[in-house]
């Protein structure tokens, strides 16, 4: 009897567990379909100001050429801030040119034979 008992507390325990783990229960047998939601997405610009892109601050020449730049951690991670520092300026309206800002601050933590083999594979 013991033993009888001690087998259905151990069935109770794991028919509660696979419910509790989204086993069982009730499923419908076709499921519902719901309609997507409407999406509606709205601008709000001031009537003065340009409209603000970083679409012209385009780095993937420089990431497929960076692997033979030999860059350390440190020089990966202050280029990775750079470049994100410059997407903030210009989302913030600031007026200048993000590729000759890129290369100069990149002259700034690149060695000086790292830059130029970046304008060498650059030409």
């Amino acid at each position: 009897m013991k033993r009888f008992i001690e087998m259905l507390a151990i069935v109770l325990i794991a028919a509660s567990a696979h419910a509790a783990c989204g086993g069982g229960g009730y499923s419908s047998a076709q499921p519902q379909a719901s309609a997507p939601a409407p999406v509606t997405a709205t601008r709000y610009e001031s009537p003065n100001s340009a409209p603000r892109t970083t679409a012209n601050f385009d780095t993937s020449f420089f990431h497929r050429i960076s692997g033979r730049l030999n860059l350390n951690y440190q020089q990966s991670t202050q280029i990775i801030s750079m470049e994100n520092e410059i997407r903030r300026e210009l989302a913030n309206g600031k007026q200048f040119d993000p590729k000759k800002e890129f290369e100069t601050r990149l002259s700034r933590i690149l060695s000086s034979q790292q830059f130029r083999n970046y304008q060498s594979l650059k030409s």
